[in-house]
């Protein structure tokens, strides 16, 4: 059976940061994570800001693209 189990090292030991029934001398593997996958940080988009300015096409183009799609689809 697997279960994962998030922990914190400190002072040279792995501190669980919830409970868990293992007996003592249990094998265990421990996998180290980026600190992004586990503390996930929201995007950064002000860089991005008016980059795909022209670009981006209305909502009327995009229907009648996706019509003309359908009636390529249909022949």
């Amino acid at each position: 059976m697997y279960q994962a189990v998030e922990a914190i090292y400190r002072n040279g030991h792995f501190e669980p940061l919830e409970s868990f029934d293992w007996t003592e001398n249990e094998h265990v593997l421990i996998l180290r994570l980026p600190a992004l996958s586990i503390t996930p940080q929201p995007p950064h988009v002000g860089g991005a800001r008016g980059s795909m300015k022209g670009l981006l096409s209305s909502v009327d183009e995009f229907i009648a693209r996706k019509e003309q799609e359908k009636r390529l689809e249909e022949q």
